[in-house]
């Protein structure tokens, strides 16, 4: 990680980080079981997300149908599955411009861009798509398809914006808006017919499709009681102001209904909490 730091005078100041990680080594369970001598391929063809043969989307893909002498022979090990190859890379910056006049009103903005691409098992969720998880990648070679794209905890775009108000008689406001691009996901093809069984595969690289942006607004106001030494602080918090409600998790699986993508979670509704804190 590499950091520059600059005062801009009149009590702004600006902060430019950036940071890349490369990730070597990660465990995965093989089936050593069976080879791609084992398996025969096939064609596949798919109508594409508008779920329309013979436009521009329509996708091809070779599929691998597991020969009936080879059923029953799986064998899993614990490695270090294609070391050489399956490396994870995560990088970014990070923009912040920050000024605050005396203890009265502060106030900062930052923006990040951030890049986090590795070869994962198939499906969305962070028990997926995730290098830290052991799951079913090289178990089968349809798992393959597709398997390197942007990470679950990707974002790539976020903003984030707070303010601190001094109010009186001991009161203080304070706000946080944030944006941040919706998570990566692929469509899930259900592949039927196949000797080892149902499976599904994934029509794109994750990261070519996210679910939908995510803004919220949270907004906290405190009241302060110095006691002596001590101090009882009274606080009213407000999460989600706005009441928001954009997915965070649509539908990815291939039917007629893909293309109106309906969201299977939205963001919490708007939330009050009441809390005190003593200090001593």
């Amino acid at each position: 990680m590499l950091s520059y730091l600059q005062d801009l005078g009149a009590g702004w100041r600006l902060t430019l980080s950036g940071f890349l990680r490369e990730t070597h080594d990660l465990i995965a369970v093989v089936n050593t079981g069976v080879t791609s001598a084992d398996y025969t391929a096939r064609i596949f063809e798919d109508n594409g997300d508008d779920r329309i043969f013979g436009d521009q989307d329509d996708l091809t893909f070779t599929v691998w149908n597991r020969n009936a002498e080879a059923l029953g022979r799986d064998a899993f090990l614990l490695t270090n599955a294609d070391a050489a190859n399956r490396v994870s890379t995560y990088k970014g910056l990070d923009l912040t411009v920050a000024r605050s006049w005396n203890d009265r009103f502060f106030f900062y903005a930052a923006l990040t861009a951030m890049e986090i691409v590795g070869t994962t098992n198939p499906g969305n969720t962070e028990w997926e798509n995730d290098d830290g998880v052991l799951g079913s990648l090289y178990t089968d070679p349809n798992n393959a398809i597709n398997a390197r794209g942007r990470m679950r905890f990707d974002r790539a775009y976020t903003i984030r914006i707070g303010a601190s108000l001094a109010l009186p008689l001991g009161t203080r406001l304070g706000l946080v808006a944030k944006y941040y691009d919706g998570q990566p996901f692929a469509r899930k093809i259900i592949l039927d017919g196949l000797n080892q069984g149902p499976l599904f595969i994934q029509a794109h690289p994750r990261g070519e499709a996210r679910y939908e942006y995510n803004m919220t607004v949270d907004v906290r106001l405190e009241k302060c009681i110095r006691l002596g030494s001590t101090a009882l602080r009274l606080m009213a918090d407000v999460f989600n102001v706005f009441n928001q409600n954009q997915a965070t998790e649509e539908s990815a699986w291939t039917n007629s209904e893909f293309p109106l993508r309906f969201a299977t979670r939205i963001q919490s509704p708007r939330l009050f909490r009441a809390g005190l804190n003593f200090e001593f």
